[in-house]
């Protein structure tokens, strides 16, 4: 990782690992370890201390603070589940910036360009209004709704600081863990001084921002206000929506129903109370996962998102280490709650820059339409996207109507009980290979035909009772605590069965097989009954108008464009093959062009049969498809275009 990506150095890291093992060793409760924290400053201020703060050194820092909150919380184990991750100085200091470069084009006339070069220190002294905009910030109301270690309030004390604003920032804040509430109150009196811990107590204060539903009460100089900040800053927790616990899901749902119910991730919870929080004209800037810009429940949010405002600009990190040990597709972006913008900006990372990170966005980002972030999906490749897939879906009808629906591998909950090999049915009898079906796992998985490797899956259904004497009884029994362990299936009259599935007689019947997640399309005919496991999916029949349909060009343009997405499809990342865009995915009836769809048909068959095309016919296919939907001339040059690029 990028050194200056880490949170805190060495010295810091130890120092606060050090103090959070002592405090623990002397605290029990959540409530001594926050008075403890907060009289670890007044104890811990030897001369070096005050020399380091005074300089702003690398070595130490008032990040040993939030370092000794968040080893306390990982001792005590307090922070389990909460999806709590600390951000790196480089990134909290440039996201309080790009909020600045936003929120100030919205409130004056200056050209985006000496915006930035004010925002980051540029030459600001010789701009005529210098004084006018330094005002202007100071007028800035600022939230964070969760403050962890406090890494957004102090970078705004700090950009304030580079910006020659010596006043308090108005920063309001909260969390739901008192010792990151009290790190944050704690790290702004070391740097303003103590006569700034009143100021802040009354202003970042502990609660759990999605619970209340008052949810206007933050703001200490603004009481009873409906929308009381300009810029909401952040890093929500990255928690998926089964893992959030039910009473609080219940209430999230209640105090947010536009997010988008149960299956919503928290993050996404917290993008709807930021923009509730917004004055009109205000900007949200968050670094979240990805994944709410293209997946299914985060069509609700991205509704909310298109309704009150529009994408201001948009950092895209795919998979690179931002936060350590957090391996996430990650992106910055800034929201404007107005909708006065037709464009939005967009840069995508190979690498964490040294500095600055968020300059090459507005230096070097890319310019799309407001129509590429909107409620169907955020398509980043070209602003023609959007009407390319439009085009698609006028044409065709879905495949779940055309083919009557995907259908997801089967679900084990304990793959090495169910996951076999040749070697471990040595000793077998014809009663136990009753029971060992031929399976292939997702990796495996070829384009047009994919061949058995050796692997099986015991396929022992709900209440099927094995025999006790039985070599695969014996098999399952070495995995029973696991095997009971499973939360699906309560009820069941053995501890060994699957969780039920209506469409076990589909498996043995030929199939469109492919993976939820590949760099490119992998469709595959099985005509050999092959099972499928979880992360791998199907389509009924023997169609091979539709397997070539899905592999041609018109198929790879589509899910590129529509799918969740792990990094850049474009530059060799992966995208997720998710049911509901497969089941979305238009196809033209063959009725509409019989001879096409015959030509389309036996190239596919024969790939099949060979187990692959050569380049003149995979050419040939991409021709046919876009001779089967009748694409324009000018979208052939596009799809052909953003293809040649991957």
């Amino acid at each position: 990782m990028n050194s200056s990506w880490m949170v805190t150095s060495p010295k810091e890291h130890e120092l606060g690992t050090q103090f959070a093992e002592a405090i623990c060793a002397h605290n029990r409760t959540q409530e001594e370890c926050v008075q403890a924290l907060a009289l670890l400053p007044d104890q811990c201020r030897t001369a070096a201390w005050d020399r380091a703060f005074a300089q702003r050194e690398d070595e130490i820092t008032n990040n040993v603070l939030a370092q000794a909150a968040y080893s306390i919380n990982e001792i005590k184990k307090w922070n389990h589940g909460k999806g709590a991750v600390l951000t790196p100085d480089i990134l909290a200091e440039d996201m309080v910036r790009m909020s600045l470069i936003e929120w100030i084009s919205i409130h004056c006339s200056f050209e985006k360009d000496e915006i930035m070069r004010f925002a980051c220190g540029i030459m600001q002294d010789s701009m005529e209004a210098a004084e006018d905009l330094r005002d202007l910030i100071r007028s800035v109301a600022w939230y964070d709704p969760c403050v962890g270690g406090g890494a957004y309030p102090l970078a705004v004390a700090e950009v304030y600081r580079k910006l020659g604003i010596l006043e308090y920032p108005k920063i309001c804040g909260c969390d739901v863990n008192p010792l990151y509430v009290e790190a944050t109150i704690q790290r702004l009196a070391l740097y303003y001084g103590k006569d700034a811990e009143p100021f802040y107590r009354s202003r970042i204060i502990c609660r759990d921002a999605l619970s209340d539903r008052q949810d206007r009460r933050m703001a200490a100089d603004m009481p009873g206000q409906r929308e009381a900040y300009d810029i909401v800053i952040g890093n929500p927790p990255y928690v998926r929506a089964e893992s959030v616990e039910a009473g609080k899901k219940k209430d999230y749902l209640q105090n947010y129903p536009e997010a988008g119910g149960k299956n919503a991730d928290l993050y996404v919870y917290f993008i709807a109370h930021g923009l509730r929080m917004l004055k009109k004209d205000g900007v949200l800037t968050f670094v979240t996962p990805a994944q709410f810009q293209s997946s299914s429940y985060g069509g609700a949010i991205r509704r909310v998102i298109q309704n009150q405002g529009n994408l201001c600009a948009i950092a895209d990190f795919n998979e690179l280490p931002v936060f350590k040990n957090i391996g996430i597709h990650t992106s910055v972006y800034t929201i404007a709650k107005n909708k006065n913008r037709k464009e939005f900006l967009r840069y995508e990372y190979d690498t964490l820059p040294q500095k600055h990170p968020l300059a090459l966005l507005y230096s070097k980002g890319m310019w799309l339409t407001q129509e590429n972030a909107s409620e169907q999906g955020w398509i980043f490749s070209s602003s023609g996207a959007r009407s390319i897939l439009n085009f698609l879906e006028r044409r065709g009808i879905p495949l779940k109507e055309y083919s009557g629906g995907v259908f997801s591998g089967i679900k084990t909950g304990c793959k090495k009980a169910f996951f076999m090999t040749e070697s471990d049915l040595e000793g077998f009898d014809s009663y136990d290979y009753g029971y060992c079906k031929r399976m292939i796992v997702p990796k495996k998985i070829k384009k047009w035909r994919s061949a058995w490797d050796g692997d099986y899956l015991a396929l022992i259904k709900k209440d099927e009772k094995l025999d006790e004497r039985s070599k695969i009884y014996f098999h399952m029994a070495a995995y029973q605590k696991d095997l009971q362990a499973r939360t699906d299936i309560e009820g069941h009259k053995t501890w060994y069965g699957l969780r039920p599935c209506a469409y076990y007689d589909l498996f043995f019947l030929p199939k469109i097989i492919f993976p939820d997640i590949s760099v490119e399309c992998r469709f595959s005919m099985d005509r050999d009954s092959l099972i499928i496991p979880d992360g791998a999916f199907f389509i009924p029949g023997e169609d091979y108008y539709l397997l070539g349909i899905l592999n041609s060009c018109i198929g790879r343009y589509y899910f590129k464009q529509k799918c969740a997405r792990i990094g850049n499809p474009m530059k060799g990342g992966r995208i997720r093959f998710k049911k509901v865009y497969v089941e979305t995915f238009p196809v033209m009836r063959k009725e509409e062009d019989l001879l096409t769809a015959r030509e389309i048909n036996v190239l596919a068959k024969r790939a099949v049969d060979r187990g692959g095309m050569s380049d003149q016919e995979k050419r040939e296919l991409d021709r046919l498809a876009l001779k089967m939907y009748q694409i324009p001339a000018y979208m052939k040059n596009t799809i052909q275009e953003e293809l040649d690029a991957v």
